[in-house]
């Protein structure tokens, strides 16, 4: 059996794709498969794919119609044959030696699950390190870290205090067959990989985090995480809905208090990107004030016990408010500081 899987999904990422594989194909760890999920890209990708199996046997290519990156990573789980599966998204690098240093904890340890460090690359934060402690966690402190990576406690004013994403670890295969795990559409809703993890981690019986940074994300103005659409506020109140139906079995008041930390935090950070977008005036308006006057925030937001950043906890009051444009000027303000800092 291969030791470890890596799927990689790929759309129209020619100009990074090279670099991708460049680390992949250089592992230090040889017994791999390299699954390349071409999503129907409509650049150079689908023949760039084919020439990278012609050159190295451990590579599979999965040709598919485009339907986003959850099912293209769907596509790669339906033909792995690893111990371990893991994903790396297509514009983004590993260090050489991420899947012999993780596989051999995971044997080490017996765990299910093993995550490392990463670092963020883009224009503003080139190189910084994040989630970087040494753990092994059992049982309980599963169901914590579940919660830390959904939100942080309403204590602390950082967002969430684990990587929600699923690209900077190694998943044992046996645990995604047995629970029949798979990606959600990010077209249905937003952070697949939340719901993704949440499902996985319910089922582990011991997960290990290592402090080595060996996952490079790096940030493009191209990314899905980068651009706005009117429907990802309904994309976001699909993720809180399915957080609560997955974590009720836990009957915490203070897990349900994560999820919906997680909804206001990602509807600030939907709105903001709002303001930022090409919308007329007029548009951004009718947006903010559905945005605003949807009955979530009636049916959940007077059991909200809110620590936020002091920025955003004053959104947040404006958009309950519906002051628009007090809203605008907060944004306008920020970005003129930011600017200048």
């Amino acid at each position: 059996m291969t030791k470890v899987s890596i799927i990689i999904p790929i759309y129209n990422v020619e100009m990074y794709l090279d670099r991708c594989m460049k680390t992949l194909l250089d592992q230090t760890l040889q017994d791999i498969e390299l699954i390349m999920v071409d999503d129907g890209s409509p650049d150079k990708c689908p023949q760039i794919c084919d020439e990278y199996a012609q050159k190295d046997s451990r590579i599979k290519v999965v040709h598919k119609q485009n339907a986003g990156l959850g099912y293209a990573r769907n596509s790669g789980l339906e033909v792995a044959t690893g111990e371990f599966v893991a994903f790396v998204d297509s514009d983004d690098y590993v260090d050489t030696s991420m899947f012999e240093l993780l596989y051999k904890e995971a044997l080490k340890t017996q765990a299910d699950a093993v995550f490392c460090a990463y670092q963020i690359h883009n224009k503003n934060r080139d190189g910084e390190i994040l989630f970087s402690k040494k753990k092994l966690l059992h049982d309980k402190e599963i169901i914590n870290y579940i919660a830390d990576m959904i939100a942080s406690p309403t204590c602390i004013k950082e967002e969430r205090l684990e990587c929600m994403s699923a690209w900077n670890g190694i998943y044992k295969k046996n645990v995604i067959d047995k629970g029949k795990i798979r990606f959600m559409s990010e077209r249905e809703i937003v952070s697949e990989d939340i719901v993704f993890n949440v499902d996985f981690l319910k089922r582990c019986n011991c997960i290990a985090l290592v402090p080595q940074p060996l996952y490079y994300y790096c940030i493009n103005g191209n990314s899905l995480s980068q651009t706005f659409k009117e429907s990802k506020f309904l994309g976001i109140i699909r993720l809180y809905n399915s957080l609560i139906n997955r974590t009720k079995e836990y009957n915490s008041t203070e897990m349900s208090q994560r999820c919906l930390r997680l909804l206001v935090e990602y509807t600030l950070g939907q709105i903001n990107d709002l303001f930022f977008s090409s919308f007329s005036l007029k548009k951004k308006k009718m947006i903010f004030n559905t945005v605003a006057k949807n009955k979530i925030w009636d049916k959940n937001i007077n059991t909200f016990k809110i620590v936020l950043p002091k920025t955003q906890f004053f959104k947040f009051l404006l958009l309950k408010s519906r002051s628009f444009f007090l809203y605008q000027m907060l944004v306008t303000l920020k970005k003129i500081i930011d600017r200048k800092s």
